[in-house]
């Protein structure tokens, strides 16, 4: 599955905030919210509590929601890891090669996942598996 531009438009009116969850002011767990509430359909927890410090504390409670997949497919959430293992940035899949994501020198970019050279993993939500 691709995303029209037409839908593809309303994610790049994302204008990245620190915390952000509430659209267009979004950082990059809040796009992937965003998307999943729009495209998928699934409602996913905002962690409004968790901020950068705390990170890694709400990935631990959000991959209870997924499972992690070898083979990346259209929804599926990329995570990037430091090399200690500290979650970072995360993106949505929108094919087995690129995904959308959000950060603070950007705002909304879509990005090969080749071109990432960091350690990652991926993730479909549980409601997604066949």
């Amino acid at each position: 599955m691709t995303l029209p531009e037409s839908r593809l438009k309303h994610y790049f009116a994302v204008q990245y905030a620190k915390d952000g969850r509430q659209y267009p002011f979004l950082n990059c767990w809040g796009l992937i919210c965003e998307f999943y509430r729009r495209e998928l359909d699934i409602t996913l927890n905002l962690f409004t509590d968790y901020g950068p410090k705390t990170m890694t504390a709400g990935y631990k409670i959000a991959v209870s929601d997924f499972i992690p997949v070898d083979s990346p497919e259209f929804g599926d959430v990329v995570a990037f890891f430091t090399q200690e293992g500290i979650l970072y940035h995360v993106g949505v899949m929108l094919s087995p090669d690129r995904f959308l994501h959000s950060d603070y020198r950007h705002n909304t970019q879509i990005t090969p996942l080749a071109f990432m050279h960091n350690h990652h993993k991926i993730f479909r939500h549980r409601s997604r598996l066949c």
